[in-house]
């Protein structure tokens, strides 16, 4: 159950303002303070800027009208929620990482996102997310202000997400994985961290489409997908890149057993029956796993080094894993 949101009073909202620079009163009034509350709680309501103000874990605490409008959610549905309410996959978890540095450091953060509407639809905003100190510096709130882009800019935008993903699963294509897996080679490179690229292929698959036809073996594919997917931490990622072969990228490893315990529990997951449209189908995967920099310097080398792992892991059967192991 969703926890009750903080009520946020006109004095909250000239304080968070004025944290932020912008509640200068121009008033020769002693009563400034209290005049910039109410005008600027007035002002930050009719706003026909989307604005929300969120609590330092991400809850939303105030939203105005036009951020309820433009996201499709009615007050009630934003307050106590977190901003991944809208949020659409268009985004790399690496984004997210980079954009909470950020803030939490201390710094504004600007830049485009595109969200999700509650019906559905997608839609762009440029967005200025600014942190709201104590005097001591002590973070509390963020304040989000939302300019929503023309929609030719939203059509783009849909345009590079088709471009980008793979139209049956919606996954990240071969295209986007490459991208993807540069952005977390780099990011490993500089905190020198390890980074886990796992390489599966589908055991049986063909016979699976002969037997019962391409819509079945559409709609298995786009079923192992989501078991991939549900198994993996949201900062990792779920990729087809193309036919029965999917990949997975675990960046930040912590633990020397966190890869093999999670390439068993793709393989189980996998492994447990299928039910497609009325028939229950079974299918096994083979798993390769290596490491970077342990086992490849580039993101070509561990692709090919999670591939070769892929291939003993045939060789012995298949429905398993094996860890790339140098020759």
């Amino acid at each position: 159950m969703r926890s009750q949101p903080t009520v946020v009073c006109p004095a909250l909202m000239y304080n968070v303002m004025r944290r932020c620079g912008m509640s200068e009163s121009r008033s020769g009034s002693g009563d400034s303070g209290a005049f910039s509350s109410d005008v600027l709680a007035r002002a930050c309501r009719q706003s026909s800027n989307a604005m929300f103000v969120a609590e330092r874990n991400g809850r939303i605490v105030w939203a105005n009208e036009a951020y309820c409008t433009l996201s499709g959610y009615v007050l009630e549905e934003v307050l106590g929620a977190t901003p991944s309410l809208v949020k659409s996959d268009m985004q790399s978890a690496l984004f997210y990482a980079e954009l909470w540095r950020t803030i939490l450091a201390g710094s504004a953060w600007r830049g485009r996102i595109t969200n999700r509407r509650k019906g559905g639809g997608y839609y762009v905003v440029d967005q200025v997310i600014s942190p709201v100190a104590e005097d001591d510096g002590a973070i509390t709130h963020f304040l989000s202000i939302q300019q929503e882009v023309a929609a030719l800019h939203a059509e783009q935008d849909r345009e590079h997400y088709l471009a980008y993903h793979d139209h049956l699963t919606g996954l990240p294509n071969r295209v986007f994985f490459v991208d993807l897996q540069r952005q977390a080679l780099s990011y490993a490179k500089r905190e020198g961290e390890e980074v886990a690229m796992f390489f599966l292929d589908l055991d049986g698959f063909k016979a699976i489409n002969d037997l019962h036809g391409h819509e079945a073996g559409d709609a298995l594919l786009q079923a192992v997908a989501q078991r991939l997917t549900a198994a993996v931490r949201k900062s990792d990622t779920v990729a087809r890149l193309g036919g029965d072969e999917f990949a997975i990228l675990l960046p930040e490893l912590r633990g020397a057993d966190t890869a093999p315990v999670l390439a068993k529990k793709l393989v189980d997951a996998v492994a447990a029956p299928f039910l497609i449209k009325g028939r229950e189908l079974r299918i096994r995967v083979s798993v390769g796993v290596a490491f970077f920099p342990r086992d490849a310097s580039d993101g070509d080398g561990l692709t090919a080094r999670s591939d070769e792992a892929m291939y003993d892991a045939k060789r012995e059967g298949g429905g398993r894993f094996r860890m790339f192991s140098a020759p």
